[in-house]
């Protein structure tokens, strides 16, 4: 891969976007190494996925605009398609998905982030979607995800007006979850995070997931209840409630 790394830590894998030239701006060819990734397989071990950008200035500082300039509507329109699918699978992906915001994540960096599941952000980040002062509109799922994140009414007011988030509003506002005074204690927070996760059962992380996921929708509480059923019938969970009992550490077969 040219534009993205892929990196394997103990109980975690990393996805940087490796463009610090260009502010990690997002273009063809960072969507299509991501695709790849998320298409792929990672190591067993591995319990989060993380994305974040190289570099001290940008997570990803917006779309690749020097790809637009000779665009048609229709290759607009499935340019934002293409990227809309491709954050879609972020979102409903098999781990938990972190997005490790440090500086700017604007525009389409932005979607990016809100694809996540998790978003971790730094005291020196900025979040926004300044499309409109282009005279264009967030095309990767930023109108959809935002307002219900923080809100359609304040939704409706940072992407009329452009205006950004510093990383205190942020966190109040629901656009980021936890907010970090540098790089390396967001870092600490994610190794401690998948170590946890490393001694639960793979069986039943991914069914608690795919519940949280589906939250809000009218089904939740009966794929919540399929997913019970599931997780009960595993064997996992026998060696969960046995240990419990015993007042001993679960061994689980599936980690």
């Amino acid at each position: 891969m040219n534009s993205l790394v892929l990196s394997h830590f103990d109980n975690y894998s990393q996805i940087t976007i490796n463009r610090p030239q260009a502010l990690n701006a997002l273009n063809a060819e960072v969507f299509n190494e991501l695709d790849q990734v998320l298409s792929g397989t990672l190591p067993k071990s591995s319990k989060l996925l993380v994305i974040t950008g190289s570099g001290e200035k940008a997570f990803a500082a917006g779309a690749d605009i020097t790809e637009f300039s000779n665009l048609s509507g229709d290759a607009a329109r499935n340019m934002s398609q293409k990227g809309q699918k491709i954050f879609d699978k972020l979102e409903k992906y098999c781990l938990p998905t972190i997005a490790l915001i440090n500086g700017y994540a604007l525009g389409g960096g932005l979607e990016l982030a809100l694809a996540c599941q998790i978003r971790l952000i730094t005291q020196k980040s900025i979040l926004g979607l300044p499309e409109l002062n282009l005279a264009l509109i967030p095309g990767y799922g930023g109108t959809q995800r935002l307002p219900g994140l923080i809100g359609k009414g304040k939704a409706i007011y940072y992407t009329l007006t452009s205006e950004n988030m510093n990383a205190e509003t942020a966190v109040a506002n629901g656009a980021a979850d936890f907010l970090f005074p540098d790089i390396a204690e967001a870092q600490v927070f994610i190794e401690n995070f998948a170590k946890k996760l490393s001694f639960k059962s793979s069986i039943s992380l991914g069914l608690a997931l795919e519940a949280i996921q589906n939250s809000g929708e009218s089904a939740g509480f009966d794929l919540e209840s399929d997913n019970f059923k599931k997780a009960f019938e595993a064997e996992d969970m026998k060696e969960g409630v046995g240990a419990f009992l015993e007042k001993r550490k679960p061994v689980f077969s599936h980690k």
